[in-house]
């Protein structure tokens, strides 16, 4: 594995993206499992949401945080006659800090083949942030 790697796994990487309470870590993974990619020009994070519709998505960023939340319409399960289900889907919240060098105003996402992908491009490290209150269109 490569130093580069090693970093991105490393607490110093993610401390700049998780929350201290984040859900992933206090109830063992039953949150949407994401992937945090580090390009030279933007953050870009995947979020596992396979079964879901792009309407469910709720993406916002607020006070440096940008926070994932998918509300799933329970009754298109209950219309269904089920023989046996075996996996159903529920709502679903994911939260990361958004990093200094990030352009808050810029952040785009969209949902493809189950996976919602959000892109935050980079900008120079600002001193003192603006509060920035923002819904993102998922398209």
């Amino acid at each position: 594995m490569t130093d580069k790697k090693r970093g991105i796994l490393s607490s110093d990487f993610m401390d700049d993206f998780m929350e201290e309470d984040d859900p992933l870590f206090k109830h063992g993974g039953r949150v949407p499992a994401a992937n945090i990619l580090d390009k030279p020009d933007a953050y870009e994070i995947e979020v596992a949401a396979p079964g879901l519709k792009k309407e469910f998505f709720k993406v916002t960023v607020e006070s440096n945080r940008l926070v994932i939340l998918a509300e799933i319409d329970e009754m298109e399960n209950k219309e269904k006659d089920y023989y046996s289900q075996e996996f159903g889907h529920s709502a679903l919240e994911r939260s990361f800090n958004v990093p200094s060098d990030a352009d808050q105003k810029s952040i785009s996402s969209c949902y493809n083949n189950g996976v919602l992908f959000v892109r935050l491009p980079k900008q120079e490290k600002q001193e003192s942030a603006e509060d920035i209150i923002a819904e993102i269109k998922v398209d």
